[in-house]
């Protein structure tokens, strides 16, 4: 489902492979849309590069010229787009276990370890949230929203 909002939405500017656009009139290389894979798109440890912020973001920003009053994709076309993108390759953040000192603060939806559960990666990269969210608040009394 994320491909095809991606292929409706949003290739017409960042690209058919989410490559970004160039700007071709410019000095030097700078984007008009920026990549959303690839060497020169956000890395792996990016605030964007959790599903939950970057389905808000886009939600409310995306396509081009949406007023976050009147947004044009649902929450799941948002939460879709989001997770397809960040299944594309990108950079790698490197010493990502030295984000977060606190592990316990480390937001539900960051995809990379270490945390202080046992829920799998792939559960903190693409959901179900819910579990891990209830889990801080049961065991750390902890209220996460992201």
């Amino acid at each position: 489902m994320g491909k095809l909002v991606y292929e409706t939405h949003c290739k017409v500017c960042h690209g058919e492979n989410a490559e970004g656009t160039l700007d071709t009139l410019a000095d030097f290389p700078k984007y008009v849309y920026p990549p959303l894979a690839g060497d020169d798109s956000f890395n792996d440890g990016a605030g964007l590069h959790r599903i939950i912020t970057a389905a808000e973001f886009i939600k409310y920003n995306m396509p081009f010229g949406v007023d976050y009053k009147n947004p044009i994709l649902t929450d799941e076309e948002a939460y879709d787009v989001a997770a397809y993108i960040n299944s594309l390759p990108r950079p790698e953040k490197k010493h990502k276990e030295r984000d977060f000192p606190d592990k316990k603060l480390k937001p539900v939806s960051t995809p990379y370890g270490p945390w202080t559960d046992t829920f799998p990666a792939l559960q903190h990269k693409y959901g179900p949230f819910q579990p891990i969210i209830a889990y801080y608040e049961q065991n750390h009394k902890i209220k996460k929203t992201k």
